[in-house]
């Protein structure tokens, strides 16, 4: 096969496979502290940021099709399938829990989530022996002293 035939190939390729620009989004629950699963991929707790990817056939939206938020007493609910893009700022959605039984319960579990991240501190940082830490190290401090796990 000629050069001139490869590359009409490959050109013809990456226009029609192409990709779709990323974005950070923040997704939200009310009440927070619902689990949310991209994907099939578990992400953390609302509100937790993820990566999606702008919808294909519209830029100004990102597809959040595969986004679900479930609650510990099982409510569940889908993030839609096109969250507007606000340009110069971080895109967010919350979605708000189905009148369903166990409000009590994801209220009680959001408060304890609540609390369980202002008592700890995740961050990236050197510690004293020079070795850097991923962003979900668990630092605690007695005093001046700091220990990382």
């Amino acid at each position: 096969m000629s050069k001139t035939k490869i590359s009409v190939i490959i050109a013809a390729l990456s226009m029609t496979v192409g990709c779709s620009p990323k974005y950070q989004v923040k997704l939200d629950s009310s009440p927070q502290g619902a689990s949310v699963v991209c994907a099939g991929t578990k992400q953390g707790y609302t509100p937790v940021t993820v990566t999606l990817y702008t919808a294909p056939k519209n830029p100004s939206y990102i597809d959040a099709s595969g986004c679900s938020a479930k609650w510990t007493s099982g409510a569940d609910a889908a993030y839609p399938a096109r969250l507007k893009i606000s340009p110069g700022s971080e895109t967010e959605y919350t979605v708000k829990r189905p009148d369903a039984p166990g409000i009590e319960k994801d209220e009680r579990f959001a408060q304890k989530i609540k609390n369980k991240k202002q008592d700890k501190k995740f961050f990236s940082e050197t510690d004293s022996t020079g070795k850097n830490h991923p962003s979900t190290m668990l630092c605690s401090y007695n005093g001046a002293e700091k220990t990382c796990l």
